[in-house]
């Protein structure tokens, strides 16, 4: 009977590892690789701000699905799932060109917001050699990193692939929701929050010189998304029921 192995990279964070762990603690990815879904579970954190990492994120978990791949060949054979969220996403999309490079299948890949934000990304599109793809992205209407854009919304022939949209932020579509926490003064969430020793400081520089205090608003409504905390947490729930509902019937149907 064939392995189950889950290869997973986790979207764009602080370059401090344990302040990576804290905020990505609950993340989508971090609960499918602890789930016990999977026979074989393989984790790491996702790109530092500049995203430069993200290429060898990639090749790392190429490596890993040809090791599995390899490994039980004689044995029943490996299932492989590579999941990325982010601009891991864009990792787990090159990983799975990558694989198919080496000769090697990708049984289903698992994508929350997938973004190509790096030059160190060649291949964003859903190869051939993947059986099985779904992609939860944030609704365009949710106002959340409109200047992002997404990767892996082309597929190659063949593909058993489908995208769902979800009203909720970028953070929310991972499983790391901003929270109630970062809602502006209007109520939605605010992904650009500037933090309140900034804000004293613009108050001291505005009395000095009036037009420094249009800096603040300024930053407050680019940074504004059209979300609530509420739906914010809604969204982010239903992206995880789809994702999970989805994994499970392939899984048990395959």
């Amino acid at each position: 009977m064939p392995v189950d192995v889950f290869i997973a990279v986790d979207g764009t964070g602080p370059s401090n590892d344990a302040e990576y762990r804290t905020a990505f603690a609950n993340s989508f990815l971090r609960k499918l690789f602890s789930s016990g879904r999977f026979r074989e579970s393989y984790y790491s954190r996702g790109p530092s701000l500049a995203g430069q990492e993200t290429g060898a994120l990639a090749a790392w978990a190429a490596n890993q699905a040809m090791i599995s791949t390899n490994t039980h060949a004689a044995n029943g054979g490996a299932r492989v799932f590579i999941g990325g969220y982010s601009r891991g996403g864009a990792a787990a999309l090159e990983a799975a060109h990558l694989v198919r490079a080496r000769g090697g299948m990708v049984h289903g890949l698992i994508l929350f917001d997938a973004v190509d934000r790096t030059p160190t990304i060649s291949n964003t599109t859903i190869p051939a050699n993947v059986r099985w793809c779904r992609h939860a992205v944030r609704q365009e209407g949710a106002g959340s990193r409109t200047y992002f854009g997404n990767c892996g919304t082309q597929m190659e022939r063949g593909v058993d692939a489908l995208r769902n949209n979800f009203l909720t932020t970028h953070g929310g579509m991972g499983g790391t929701p901003f929270g109630a926490t970062a809602a502006s003064p209007r109520g939605r969430i605010h992904e650009m929050e500037i933090g309140s020793t900034a804000r004293s400081i613009l108050s001291v520089a505005s009395r000095i010189s009036p037009p420094v205090g249009l800096i603040a608003p300024v930053v407050d409504l680019v940074g504004e998304t059209n979300i609530t905390a509420a739906q914010e947490a809604a969204g982010s729930a239903a992206v995880w029921a789809w994702m999970s509902g989805q994994l499970s019937a392939f899984q048990a149907r395959t």
